[in-house]
């Protein structure tokens, strides 16, 4: 199974998102915010990181473009999980950082597992 990291400041969906993953034997590391994040990333190297689009003092964005600008980094996955309205801006940029995942919130647990394998999968 794989590691992924959870990242939102909002402790209730890590938690949401940990006992879903952990269903299917997943790892699970967890981080508070974007700048928590990165430090996490970088130790770890995760399979998959499911990052929340906006969080205090490093957002969603500024944590993709960090992890993005890494080539160590360069094979981790990363969805986001956002309740937030996509726009054309925010579609564009997740094109460009190579961001094919994006899970909703709400979602249903067999929405968020589906939606991870296929991350998983990405090439």
């Amino acid at each position: 199974m794989a590691t992924i990291l959870v990242v939102d400041d909002d402790v209730n969906n890590r938690l949401l998102l940990r006992s879903i993953l952990t269903y299917e034997q997943h790892t699970v590391l967890e981080a508070g915010d974007g700048a928590e994040a990165l430090d996490r990333v970088e130790q770890e190297v995760p399979d998959l990181v499911i990052v929340d689009l906006n969080m205090p003092h490093v957002d969603g964005i500024t944590f993709v473009r960090t992890v993005r600008s890494n080539a160590a980094l360069d094979s981790v996955e990363i969805a986001l999980y956002t309740g937030t309205s996509l726009t054309s801006a925010i579609e564009d940029f997740l094109e460009l950082y190579r961001v094919k995942t994006v899970i909703t919130k709400p979602s249903e647990p067999e929405d968020v597992l589906r939606l991870v394998r296929a991350a998983l999968l990405q090439p």
